[in-house]
């Protein structure tokens, strides 16, 4: 009687050893976004933001239905589980022109990237629409119905504007893939521009019920836009610098907090120095490891349209500031035209699944969940244990909202050294405190944006006040008053 050998499902067990490293290390050190949109779940303040119109809605909606007052790991939970759903949709797709074992070492690619990493363990509304987006490209592949791919991609638009572009992406296959039948492709279209119907119609329906500052349904519908200063769209040279950075970003981490991390624990050092070698060895069995595959006409436009997805998702990224947060979806775009269109030896992948995998694990993943990576949780907790001081912050925006979560109800006195006039500040009060002298801003892509001008406390008397530790390093307050 022959033997049978079990032969594990290995992707399957990918996905489910990926969401457990979500789910079980959720990042502490949120962004200033993800703070906002917990506090605004929590109180139902601002339900609808036109950019990510669900999202705020989506969570409120979760956290009372469950009664669960702290929304904010609540929601990094829930971007863990849409997380393991997008790899599970991927999985669906590469199944069919892939065989297990290279479907899962590429799952350890795109599950590892830092972008989508460092969304599924926080609560930003990056990881929703790309599900959304993925099961779209699921369906237009393996069901081929217009109306419901469109459907799909248009509820991504809802969950984040960004999408905008793998929606377009999927019509222009959808067109194009009906071309020798005008008929036909008229009917695809028509069947997938009713799909996005529900795009417009939510958006009014939100616009005439709800409050908001918008005169107008277009203002409305690009409000930050119109209204918010630090949104834009045109070519600007710092993009130029900040686009490649993004990029490399969107795959792997890099960070300033990296020499203070390894200075602190050594040990850190290892795991970085074995991925460096399994990224040299990938990137020498590339060589020769990439051959074209032979696709059927409807494959080769699925292929493509996910080709010019990525390529349009860059360009906006690169005229929004080089945006790393809208360059989430890029590994999986390019993973769907890359694996469709061309055949990879598994050796290959798996040094470069594997480098990827134990430098975000270690060098991201560990660090967001254990350690305050910058001094601006402590700062909170300094501000909330003297109130009643006048405070000069260098990051007000994300003081000011992890006070709003973290201590609701209470008052504060802060002001942004990046935009308030300290002499007039100092003249109004007897002293003011300040993170910003005695203190090295953190390396990183901001700082090549912005930093603080150290010349205007030259004039006045500075005093450290405290030094408060925080996970890699201290921080300083300092008193600033006029010299007698």
């Amino acid at each position: 009687m022959p033997v049978l050998k079990y032969r594990p499902n290995l992707s399957l067990l990918t996905i489910l050893l990926l969401g457990a490293l979500y789910i079980a290390l959720p990042s502490i050190n949120n962004s200033l976004d993800s703070l906002a949109y917990a506090e605004e779940m929590r109180s139902g303040s601002y339900l609808f933001r036109p950019h990510h119109l669900l999202y705020n809605a989506f969570g409120y909606a979760v956290a009372h239905i469950l009664n669960v007052k702290n929304t904010l790991p609540l929601m990094c939970f829930v971007n863990s589980v849409f997380a393991i759903a997008c790899l599970f949709m991927m999985r669906s797709v590469l199944a069919v022109f892939t065989d297990d074992r290279k479907c899962a070492v590429i799952l350890i690619f795109l599950g590892s990237c830092f972008g989508f990493l460092r969304f599924a363990t926080d609560n930003e509304a990056y990881i929703i629409p790309l599900f959304f987006s993925l099961w779209a490209s699921r369906t237009i592949l393996i069901q081929k119905k217009a109306f419901l791919t469109s459907l799909l991609a248009s509820v991504a638009c809802l969950f984040h504007q960004v999408h905008f572009f793998w929606w377009l992406g999927l019509l222009l296959m959808v067109f194009f893939s009906s071309e020798t039948d005008r008929a036909k492709r008229t009917k695809r279209v028509t069947q997938y521009l009713l799909g996005a119907l529900i795009v417009p119609v939510s958006y009014l329906i939100v616009f005439y019920v709800t409050k908001h500052d918008s005169p107008t349904f277009i203002r409305f519908v690009f409000h930050d836009y119109y209204q918010a200063s630090n949104v834009s769209v045109a070519f600007k040279s710092v993009s130029l610098l900040l686009t490649p950075i993004s990029l490399m970003r969107s795959f792997v981490q890099v960070h300033g907090y990296f020499v203070p991390l390894i200075h602190k624990y050594f040990y850190f050092g290892i795991p970085l120095l074995i991925s460096l070698a399994c990224f040299v060895v990938g990137i020498f069995k590339v060589k020769g490891a990439v051959h074209k595959r032979r696709v059927n006409l409807y494959s080769g436009k699925f292929a493509s349209a996910h080709l010019l997805i990525f390529i349009m998702q860059l360009l906006f990224a690169a005229v929004s500031d080089g945006n790393a947060e809208f360059m989430v979806m890029l590994p999986f775009a390019l993973a769907l035209w890359l694996f469709m269109k061309y055949e990879l030896k598994l050796n290959a992948i798996s040094y470069l699944s594997a480098g990827l995998l134990i430098w975000n694990l270690f060098m991201a993943l560990l660090p967001y969940h254990f350690m305050e990576l910058n001094p601006n949780i402590a700062l909170t907790r300094f501000i909330n244990k003297h109130p009643s001081e006048v405070y000069y912050v260098r990051d007000n925006v994300q003081v000011d909202n992890l006070l709003s979560y973290y201590y609701p109800g209470q008052k504060y006195n802060i002001h942004s050294s990046l935009k308030e006039n300290l002499d007039s500040l100092v003249l109004r009060n007897n002293r003011v405190l300040t993170d910003v002298v005695n203190n090295t801003a953190p390396y990183s892509r901001a700082s090549f944006v912005f930093d603080v001008d150290q010349k205007p406390f030259q004039k006045y008397l500075l005093e450290k006040k405290d030094s408060i530790p925080y996970g890699l390093g201290m921080l300083y307050i300092t008193s600033i008053t006029n010299k007698k």
